[in-house]
């Protein structure tokens, strides 16, 4: 989500801490060197299937997140509640990925989320959703996060990492997804290397969903096809392929 290309140093990390307008995240902290890499609200007709993915972008410390929160913004921006308060660690590795989700995720993809939420205020349409925030004082203001994802009809700001995506979160079929990573380094090892933060209008795209929970597991989400095309019935205008549109056809099916 986050444009900005960043040079992390004690003092930068010390202004953010104390108020400034630099959003705290610096390279070596714990956790602070992931990123929100997969959303889905709703699939195939059933609003509760919901996730959000995590990617650790370093192989080191980005594992403690227990106390971090996940939250969730409205489509005008209003902040909408805390999701979920993460209540443990999660194993360490480059790249490796876990799940936040609620029940209904778990039946229809056939895999366990680390972290089991209920139901709730995130929006299919247009929203954002944030994660981080160890030690939170403040979880309405967008800039304590470790990643957030503007996405869909949002209006609300986009600080200090606009702009949003235009692409809802998931489409029924089909999870908002990351496509270009957040982070890259110029040294081997942070904090000597550069924080490049990510855009969220070019970085995600929709794509076959593919949550993975910290066990190595990826879920499979196969949804109604009734005519066997590329598209499942939730987003097809003629469910049976007959050529006469859904909304007209008396024999839908």
């Amino acid at each position: 989500m986050r444009p900005f290309v960043l040079l992390v140093s004690v003092a930068a990390l010390a202004f953010a801490v104390s108020g400034g307008p630099l959003r705290p995240q610096p390279a070596f902290a714990a956790h602070h060197l992931a990123e929100i890499s997969e959303v889905m609200v709703g699939f195939d007709g059933n609003p509760n299937v919901q996730y959000v993915e995590i990617n650790q972008r370093d192989a080191l410390n980005q594992n403690f997140v227990q106390g971090t929160i996940l939250t969730a913004f409205g489509p005008t921006g209003s902040f909408l509640g805390v999701v979920l308060t993460v209540p443990g660690n999660v194993n360490p590795g480059l790249d490796r990925k876990w799940v936040m989700g609620t029940a209904a995720f778990e039946t229809a993809s056939g895999i366990q989320a680390d972290f089991e939420f209920p139901a709730g205020p995130m929006s299919p349409v247009g929203g954002m959703v944030c994660w981080g925030g160890l030690g939170l004082t403040d979880p309405t203001n967008p800039n304590h996060y470790v990643d957030c994802v503007a996405y869909g009809t949002y209006t609300g700001t986009v600080v200090p990492s606009p702009p949003k995506t235009s692409l809802p979160a998931g489409d029924c079929q089909q999870s908002l997804t990351r496509v270009i990573p957040t982070t890259t380094f110029n040294a081997p090892n942070p904090p000597d290397g550069t924080w490049a933060d990510g855009n969220n209008s070019t970085d995600f795209a929709l794509a076959a969903p593919s949550p993975q929970n910290d066990a190595g597991l990826i879920g499979t989400l196969t949804g109604l096809n009734t005519d066997g095309d590329l598209l499942n019935d939730c987003r097809d205008p003629d469910d049976d392929n007959d050529t006469i549109n859904d909304t007209v056809d008396n024999c839908r099916l």
